[in-house]
């Protein structure tokens, strides 16, 4: 037997949903065309030895949830039928981690002859390249960044209340908190109570507004005003 005759020969479907077969032609539905196509890669795996690898969509349930990466969950990813479940000898679920567009999280949902796990891959878009490489959120330089990254997107969003909660008491001097919710909800900002009163701090504590209060009895009534020479920056409301 020459060396020509020992090579083994494969199949690449892409993918089982869209791909069809003869059983598949006569199907009516879609689940029927995805178990018409997974007999038939049996037929060719078994019957003509070839290594069959195929790929398939995944149903809504597998990537709606970020924590959705349970094994159970993987094995019943396929869409439109579970047959790609039991007819797979090994069947591998790709997703690519939140903030991290260049990495593949690889888990083996599936695999007869050898282990189940998962590992992670890096791509390299400059050089078309792939590589292993670790988690990355368990890598504590890109941990760190990402705190950094969130501590300052909220600086940015208590300045960009502030900077709104000081235009309205500009336009409205003396204004009161009740008056002062009710305007940044009609200007459609999505300002909520804390955050108001975050805003209101920041603004406060930066000398560019001022609570001229009043007592009537028990009651103190806030009233706000904007400091003379304060600078408003630029801001069109909606």
């Amino acid at each position: 037997m020459g060396r020509t005759e020992r090579l083994r020969g494969a199949l690449f479907i892409d993918s089982i949903q869209a791909a069809r077969s003869a059983a598949s032609q006569k199907a009516e539905t879609a689940r029927a065309v995805v178990e018409s196509n997974v007999a038939a890669m049996r037929v060719a795996s078994n019957a003509h030895r070839l290594l069959v690898v195929a790929t398939s969509e995944a149903n809504r349930a597998s990537y709606r949830r970020e924590q959705a990466a349970e094994q159970s969950n993987d094995l019943a990813a396929g869409a439109e039928s579970r047959a790609i479940e039991f007819g797979a000898q090994t069947q591998v679920m790709a997703r690519t981690p939140k903030d991290h567009p260049d990495v593949v999280h690889v888990r083996i949902a599936k695999n007869r002859r050898a282990r189940v796990g998962e590992f992670w891959l890096r791509l390299d878009r400059e050089w078309h390249a792939i590589s292993e490489c670790g988690d990355p959120e368990a890598d504590p330089e890109i941990a760190k960044a990402k705190d950094r990254g969130k501590r300052a997107a909220k600086r940015g969003e208590v300045e960009a209340d502030a900077r709104s909660v000081l235009g309205v008491i500009v336009q409205n001097p003396g204004i009161g908190s009740r008056s002062l919710r009710a305007k940044i909800g009609a200007l459609g900002l999505a300002i909520g109570v804390t955050r108001l009163d975050v805003a209101l701090e920041r603004q406060l504590a930066t000398g560019r507004i001022e609570n001229r209060s009043t007592t009537r009895g028990q009651r103190t009534d806030a009233h706000y005003h904007a400091m003379a020479g304060t600078p408003v920056e630029e801001r069109r409301f909606p």
